[in-house]
């Protein structure tokens, strides 16, 4: 839409200061190699700083089937929830996810407490079934992890 005479009207976009710099942290090695952060402005306030990479996604997987999420949330992953190598797989297949959280919750002993060898098993399928960087959470359980 183009617009002309006396109906043309200026727009001050108001900066907001920041002094901060966000840290910038690499996932990967090679080709595959992400790097994220570096920010100096509030996210996609290209006018007021920079932001020299591109934002990225990361899907989370969870090591094991979530019983008590609605089915709504479910359903994009129905197929694959058993088994978190494959949910992964499909993540970085099928949603393009750039980089996979693997979040090993069995292994709190507030939980599951499933052996954390079984977690380590866990992760090395997943690493082994992705292309993308995998980031490995534990379970939030300081003495556990």
């Amino acid at each position: 839409m183009t617009v002309t005479g006396e109906n043309v009207m200026t727009v001050d976009i108001p900066h907001q200061q920041y002094s901060g710099v966000i840290r910038e942290h690499a996932f990967g090695s090679g080709e595959r190699r992400i790097i994220v952060g570096g920010e100096t402005a509030f996210p996609f306030h290209f006018f007021e700083g920079a932001m020299p990479h591109q934002p990225r996604i990361a899907l989370q997987v969870i090591d094991y089937e979530p019983e008590d999420w609605p089915e709504a949330v479910k359903e994009p992953y129905r197929d694959v929830l058993h088994d978190p190598a494959a949910w992964a797989r499909k993540a970085q297949d099928q949603y393009r996810a750039d980089l996979i959280q693997l979040w090993l919750k069995s292994a709190d002993p507030n939980g599951l407490n499933r052996d954390p060898a079984e977690a380590a098993r866990t992760a090395r399928a997943v690493a082994d079934a992705i292309t993308v960087p995998l980031i490995v959470w534990g379970t939030l359980n300081a003495e556990r992890d």
